[in-house]
């Protein structure tokens, strides 16, 4: 595959696949978006990232928080 014939691929993954923890709010362009760390207890991870929304959408802070991801390890 040479450079002229790659896909460009969304960081965030490919195609429609979906992710255990990420949620998009809302999209944005904003070169000024910024990334937080929430550290969270092992197990509690579904629980926190639903959590999270339910308050960005109650408090109204749609405009500002546009993507959750709360990373999840199948476990072993």
């Amino acid at each position: 595959m040479t450079d002229q014939t790659q896909t460009a691929v969304d960081e965030r993954g490919t195609g429609k696949k979906k992710i255990p923890g990420h949620i998009i709010i809302g999209q944005t362009e904003d070169k000024n978006a910024k990334w937080y760390v929430v550290h969270t207890a092992s197990g509690h991870e579904a629980r926190v990232s639903e959590n999270l929304r339910q308050r960005v959408e109650t408090m109204g802070l749609t405009a500002l928080i546009f993507e959750l991801l709360v990373p999840t390890q199948d476990r072993v």
